[in-house]
């Protein structure tokens, strides 16, 4: 049997690693929250590159049909 001083550092422990685990566990949200972020900003830059390749071909077909 464990006496009432090892229940509470078994106790005590048991906490301690359960908030370590929970910190870990926020650090992970965190960074994927972070790295889904990122790809949303990738992702906007992509369609603005899209957009200026668009608006730069449709102003060169222009210029060919003035001429």
């Amino acid at each position: 049997m464990l006496s009432q001083e090892q229940r509470e550092q078994l106790q005590q422990y048991r906490e301690t690693l359960r908030a370590k685990e929970l910190s870990e566990l926020q650090q992970m949200v965190a960074s994927a929250n972070l790295q889904n972020e990122i790809g949303v900003d990738r992702q906007d830059v992509k369609q603005v590159h899209v957009f200026v390749l668009m608006q730069a071909e449709r102003k060169r077909l222009r210029e060919l049909n003035q001429q």
